[in-house]
């Protein structure tokens, strides 16, 4: 494993086992989520999302920091264990892990669940050793990757996955489970992973000649000072996914907690499809911005980007309308009178797509102040429109709360990106709100299908001829996009 880890793939073959492994990884992780619900039952699994998905996320976005950010390039460029970037890593990262610890807890006890301290406490330490979380696994994660072998992180998270499902379904008759006992079992499996991706690098970084090295403080300031901005917009950006939780248990206690997210987990669960391809484009719109190409625009670029992402976020958000009882009901019988919260979801996941695009071709072309800017003030309208529709329309007012603030980020994202940018995105963004009318028009005139198959047997194809009608799928410029190498 050791002699592996100094060898190359190539770099599209490393990208596409990542990719199908990313996938495997989320059908997994979206997988265990019913099921932990079902062992759980009403009670421990509402201890459990505000623990882990809550808590222990916001305190996790903390330990991030945007450090890897930050030190990815430097390693990179430096080849490995000669940057400084590398023990850097390790120093800022211990000290972040304290302060997300702190704020966890602190959460915790603010929000009146001071006797949650316990799971939250071992949930911090499944941060520690999970390549789900931001914490010290991913920064001998950064040496596979310069590597090219960033599919071997995806296997290895992947069988994290499969290993925490498999013990599930072995334990679930033998042990009585409790939102404790799952976080612990969860720290537990991760383990391996953690080892696997660590102990080569570890045993390499002592074998190499920089490994009795010390470097000056004002280096690791400056990292700290480099991560800032990032830091700011991934802690504001997990505080803008996450405050719907804290809201409706200040609100209505952690009863609620679970019901919210057994809705919105099956969407949440495709989000890594809008950042594969965001970020598969954001080489190509850093050339075009820096005039490093002229054989395609950046209007043509982020047209492209806006049908292919609108078009399969549509999709996605289709068959969440048309079978919202049976997705919901996989976490259990009690939650399918909640399926009318995962169809007001489904409409902010299409907006949810195009944000992650925008943030993506906005970094991708020197605009990243403008991206934390757009995260701050997301989690302002967000603050502002979740608190006041919560009070007056309950859960309903939250979640249209979410889509009001998500398309307020939206249009702050068209002001700044730029002319070109803009025309192309506004042009795609037509072409999916007329694709959205005319399936919701067809949606609405077959409510007296009870049937959610039959349903779909009439909807579902009438979806693929609007997409091809409007062009917002178009075979030719799939092919040209297909063509296209960085230069």
């Amino acid at each position: 494993m050791l002699r592996r880890l100094n060898k190359k793939l190539g770099l599209g073959t490393d990208i596409s086992l990542t990719v199908v492994l990313q996938g495997l990884g989320a059908l997994l992780a979206f997988a265990v989520q019913p099921i932990l619900a079902r062992v759980l039952g009403e009670s421990g699994w509402d201890t459990y999302t505000l623990c882990m998905q809550t808590y222990v996320m916001i305190g996790a976005a903390v330990v991030d920091f945007g450090i890897v950010a930050v030190a990815l390039p430097r390693i990179a460029v430096a080849g490995g264990f000669s940057s400084p970037a590398f023990q850097s890593s390790f120093y800022l990262r211990s000290i972040t892990f304290v302060i997300g610890l702190s704020v966890a807890i602190i959460l915790a006890v603010v929000f009146g669940d001071s006797d949650l301290l316990v799971p939250v406490l071992i949930g911090m330490g499944v941060v520690i050793v999970s390549g789900r979380f931001t914490s010290f696994r991913q920064i001998p994660e950064m040496i596979w990757r310069v590597k090219g072998r960033a599919w071997v992180v995806g296997a290895v998270a992947t069988l994290d996955t499969m290993l925490m499902v498999s013990a599930v379904l072995l334990l679930r008759n033998i042990v009585d489970f409790t939102a404790t006992s799952v976080i612990t079992l969860l720290l537990l499996v991760n383990i391996p992973g953690f080892i696997l991706i660590a102990f080569p690098v570890v045993r390499a970084f002592k074998r190499s000649s920089t490994s009795s090295k010390r470097y000056h403080s004002r280096y690791v300031k400056g990292m700290a000072y480099s991560a800032m901005p990032i830091a700011i917009m991934a802690i504001a950006s997990q505080l803008f996914g996450r405050i719907e939780p804290l809201v409706i248990n200040a609100v209505y206690g952690k009863d609620l907690v679970g019901d919210y997210i057994a809705a919105i987990s099956p969407l949440m669960g495709t989000i890594f499809i809008a950042v594969s391809i965001s970020v598969g484009l954001q080489p190509l719109l850093s050339q075009v911005h820096k005039r490093a190409r002229s054989d395609v625009k950046g209007e043509w670029v982020m047209s492209v980007g806006v049908n292919v992402l609108g078009g399969i976020a549509i999709s996605i958000s289709a068959i969440s309308l048309l079978f919202a009882e049976e997705i919901i009901g996989l976490f259990g019988k009690v939650y399918t009178e909640n399926a009318w919260m995962l169809r007001i979801y489904s409409i902010t996941n299409i907006l949810e797509f195009l944000v992650i695009l925008y943030d993506q071709s906005l970094i991708g072309i020197d605009k990243r102040r403008e991206v934390m800017t757009g995260t701050l003030l997301s989690l302002g309208l967000a603050l502002a429109f979740q608190v006041v529709g919560i009070i007056y329309w309950g859960i309903a007012g939250i979640l249209v709360a979410k889509t009001f603030s998500v398309a307020g980020k939206i249009v702050y994202q068209m002001v700044v990106i730029g002319k070109s940018y803009r025309v192309g995105a506004i042009n795609g963004m037509i072409r999916l709100t007329a694709v959205a009318i005319l399936f919701a028009a067809g949606y609405y005139f077959t409510t007296d299908i009870t049937e959610s198959i039959f349903r779909a047997v009439l909807l579902l194809p009438l979806l693929v001829i609007i997409l091809f009608a409007s062009r917002t799928i178009n075979f030719s410029d799939l092919r040209k996009l297909r063509r296209l190498q960085l230069t």
